[in-house]
C-alpha cells in the first residue's frame, strides 16, 4: 500500500492517503484543485528520488537533482514510470518514441546474419567446433587437408625458425611453397606471406577429437584465426566477425553497431534477400504486425525478450488506431493526438510488472473508440500487477476505476482538499461529488 501523511505541496492542505497496490486508480477534480500536485510533484517525484538515489554518488552526480516532496511520511512507492507530455523531442519518429527502434536493434544483434559489403559473402564467428563440422564434409571429397595459421613476425628468420621450431611446428609455406623449419630457410622465405602448418590430415586421420585440437593449436597461436589448405582451394575461419577474403572486420553485434553504416549488411535471416534494420522501420505497424507474428513463430519466441516487447508496443500502436505510422515517421508530422498515443505507447506496451505507472490524461482529445482502446491497455497494464495511477475525467476511465480520489472543493487556495475516495459504485452515491453528478448525467 502506498501510505501519505501530511502531504503539503504546492495548494495541497496536509494530505493523509493510502492507495492500493496493483490497481487502476483515477485521480479528478477541478482544475487547479491539487490532483496534479499529489500524482506527479509527490507521488511521482519521491519514486523518482528513491530510484536516483539507488545510484552511485559518481552517477549522481550528473543526474538532475529531485528535492523532497514537503511531506511528513511517504511509503510503500514503487518504482515509477510516468507519460506527462504527448511528444518526445521534435526530431524523435515514431519507433524513437515507442522504443521499438531500439528493440529492433536488439533483435538485430541477438539474431543478425551479417554479410560482407564487398563480396556478399556470409560473415560469421568461427569456433573450433563449427569449422570441425565444415571440414568433415570437405575431407569427404579431398584426399587430405592442411590445418595452418599466419605466425607474427620475428626480428630476423634465423630467429623464427628457432622460435616456432621450439613449439613444435617444423613445416610450412612461404609465398605457397613447402620448407621445413629444422633445414636452412629457402631464399623464398618472406615473413609476410607465411603460413605454419598445425596439423596434416587425411580421410582416414580426420577424427573430430584431433581436428578440434589441431584447430584450436592453429588459432591460439594464429590469433583467432587459421587456413585450412586442399590441393586446390584455402578457407579461411575467424573467430571474430570478420570476412577474411576482403580483410573487412565487423564490430561485436550490439544495439550500438545500429548507429552506423554497418546495420546495412545485418539481415534478420541467413537469407541475404531478408530485412535489414531499415527495412522494417520504413514499415507500418500493420504491416510488422503481419512479418513478426510469422517471423517469431518460425523462431519459437514466445515468451522471449525483445520478442514480447517489440509485439506488445505494435499491438498497442493497433489498438490505438496507430496501426497507420511507420515507424520512421516524425513525430512533427503527427497531430496532437496522434502523438499523445505514441507516447503512451512505450509505457502502455512495456510488458514490466510491480510497478507504478502515472499517466497525465491519457485519453485527452481522443475519439471516443481511440480512448476506448487505450482504457484496455491500461487495464491489461494493471492485470499485470502494476499499480497505475491516472489523472483523468473521461468516463470510460472513470467507470473502469478500482478507486477514485476527486480533490476539491475548488481551484488554487480554495482546493487541496480530498472531498471523496472510494469505488465508483461509493462515488455514485455520493451527494457532495461534481464527478458524481457528471457520472449521473446531473
Amino acid at each position: 500500500m502506498i501510505s501519505l501523511r501530511g502531504v503539503a505541496v504546492h495548494n495541497l492542505k496536509q494530505i493523509d492517503l493510502d492507495l492500493p497496490l496493483g490497481k487502476l486508480i483515477v485521480f479528478c477534480g477541478r482544475s487547479g484543485s491539487g490532483k496534479s500536485s499529489l500524482v506527479l510533484d509527490t507521488i511521482y517525484a519521491e519514486g523518482q528520488r528513491r530510484y536516483i538515489e539507488t545510484f552511485s554518488p559518481a552517477v549522481r552526480r550528473y543526474l538532475e537533482k529531485i528535492e523532497k516532496p514537503a511531506a511528513e511520511r511517504l511509503e510503500g512507492i514503487p518504482p515509477a514510470v510516468a507519460v506527462t507530455a504527448a511528444a518526445g523531442k521534435s526530431e524523435s519518429t515514431v519507433g524513437d518514441q515507442t522504443e521499438l527502434t531500439d528493440y529492433l536493434a536488439l533483435l538485430f544483434a541477438r539474431s543478425g546474419h551479417v554479410f560482407c559489403p564487398k563480396c556478399s559473402r556470409p560473415v560469421t564467428a568461427d569456433s573450433p567446433q563449427t569449422i570441425s563440422e565444415t571440414l568433415k564434409q570437405i575431407i569427404e571429397t579431398k584426399t587430405k587437408i592442411q590445418i595452418a595459421f599466419s605466425p607474427p613476425p620475428e626480428e630476423n628468420a634465423a630467429e623464427f625458425a628457432v622460435v616456432w621450431k621450439e613449439q613444435g611446428f617444423l613445416r610450412g609455406l612461404s609465398n605457397g611453397v613447402p620448407f621445413r623449419l629444422d633445414e636452412p630457410l629457402p631464399p623464398h622465405f618472406d615473413q609476410d606471406n607465411l603460413l605454419l602448418i598445425a596439423d596434416r590430415l587425411t580421410r582416414e586421420s580426420a577424427e573430430e577429437e584431433r581436428i578440434i585440437e589441431s584447430l584450436e593449436t592453429a588459432m591460439k597461436y594464429g590469433g583467432g584465426k587459421c587456413t585450412v589448405l586442399t590441393d586446390q582451394t584455402a578457407y579461411l575461419f575467424s573467430q571474430s566477425l570478420s570476412c577474411e577474403y576482403c580483410d573487412i572486420y565487423v564490430p561485436p553485434l550490439t544495439a550500438k553497431i545500429f548507429d552506423t553504416d554497418w546495420k546495412k549488411t545485418i539481415h534478420l535471416s541467413p537469407d541475404p534477400h531478408s530485412p535489414v534494420l531499415d527495412d522494417l522501420l520504413n514499415k507500418t505497424a500493420a504491416e510488422l504486425i503481419l512479418f513478426f507474428d510469422a517471423f517469431f513463430d518460425t523462431i519459437n519466441s514466445t515468451g522471449s525478450f525483445p520478442a514480447d516487447e517489440i509485439r506488445s508496443r505494435l499491438r498497442f500502436l493497433q489498438d490505438a488506431g496507430l496501426e497507420h505510422l511507420t515507424l520512421n515517421r516524425p513525430l512533427s508530422t503527427l497531430s496532437s493526438g496522434e502523438q499523445r498515443r505514441v507516447a503512451l505507447a512505450s509505457v502502455l506496451g512495456s510488458c514490466l510488472a510491480e510497478m507504478l505507472y502515472v499517466l497525465d490524461e491519457p485519453t485527452l482529445g481522443l475519439h471516443p473508440s481511440a480512448a476506448e482502446k487505450v482504457l484496455k491497455s491500461i487495464l491489461q497494464l494493471r492485470d499485470r500487477g502494476n499499480t497505475v495511477i491516472a489523472v483523468e475525467h473521461n468516463e470510460q476511465i472513470l467507470r473502469s476505476a478500482d478507486y477514485i480520489v476527486e480533490f476539491g472543493p475548488g481551484a488554487g487556495d480554495d482546493g487541496g482538499q480530498i472531498v471523496f475516495q472510494g469505488t465508483v459504485e461509493e462515488l455514485l452515491n455520493d451527494t457532495k461529488s461534481l464527478t458524481a453528478k457528471y457520472l449521473r448525467n446531473e
